[in-house]
């Protein structure tokens, strides 16, 4: 925030009525063998923190809170993964040591990634004032989601082994 208002110009200091950032924990927990090291908020941690929240960001009556970190960087990390892998390997993981293979695959990958970027660019089209634009961009993003889960259950039970067990 500091080094917005430093640049002295009025577009910049504009982003700081955009967002107010919070860490959720009031403390960097750190590793028991090595205090120097910091490690992830476990759960309890988060949890006993949150009134502390709730009462920071109240006043400012936030229309979205966005959580990002670690946590949620690696859901959509793992969620892109699968997509492409889904997209460009024609294979999706199915439990159960099986894969769902081909065109199923590739559908179920495409519809991942676009679900991905369209959640991406609602969220853009929000903080920007579009919110209709938002509503409509996300409508289709849940819509994507919705059709990469029903693709990708419907698959199930065509999935193949992906060791043969008689070895």
């Amino acid at each position: 925030e500091q080094a917005l208002e430093a640049l002295n110009d009025e577009r910049f200091r504009k982003l700081t009525d955009l967002f107010y950032i919070v860490h959720a924990v009031r403390c960097v927990p750190t590793r028991p063998d090595d205090r120097q090291r910091a490690r992830a908020p476990a759960p309890a941690e988060c949890r006993a923190c949150h009134p502390f929240i709730d009462f920071e960001t109240r006043p400012l009556h936030p229309p979205l809170i966005v959580a990002v970190g670690a946590p949620l960087l690696g859901i959509i990390l793992q969620l892109a993964t699968v997509g492409l892998q889904g997209a460009f390997a024609q294979v999706l993981p199915v439990p159960w040591g099986r894969s769902i293979r081909g065109r199923a695959a590739v559908i179920g990958g495409i519809l991942l990634l676009s679900t991905i970027v369209l959640g991406v660019l609602a969220v853009f089209f929000r903080f920007n004032g579009l919110g209709v634009v938002a509503m409509i961009v996300g409508s289709v993003g849940a819509a994507s989601l919705i059709g990469a889960a029903w693709t990708y259950f419907w698959s199930i039970p065509a999935a193949v082994r992906d060791f043969d067990e008689r070895a």
